[in-house]
């Protein structure tokens, strides 16, 4: 049997309430972790969507067509480079009051 490594990359950046510059962000280091050999690259806590009571007071401030629309710009692009992504956000499921707070999306 081969042995087989997996390449981990970890994207660091400044989070803010900007859910368009923490995308630009994101899909930056994201091909710059394919360009090196990663398999998965791993985000942190709220990476899109800024932090709750840190960056913005109220989960009703965000905009939440934007925050989709931006997680599925993550995700096509994660199928384009054949990365798996784990990337932090809340998100509303339409049946719940309060927030999720992980998205992990793998191919």
């Amino acid at each position: 049997m081969s042995k087989r490594e997996l390449v981990v990359a970890t994207g660091q950046f400044p989070v803010s309430k900007d859910i368009g510059g923490n995308l630009s962000y994101i899909v930056t280091l994201m091909r710059k972790a394919k360009e090196k050999g990663a398999d998965v690259i791993h985000f942190s806590e709220s990476s899109l969507s800024g932090y709750a009571g840190v960056d913005f007071e109220r989960f009703e401030e965000q905009n939440e067509t934007l925050l989709r629309h931006a997680l599925k710009q993550i995700f096509a692009l994660a199928a384009r480079l054949k990365i798996w992504v784990i990337v932090g956000s809340h998100y509303y499921d339409g049946e719940n009051d309060l927030p999720y707070n992980l998205f992990m999306y793998h191919l």
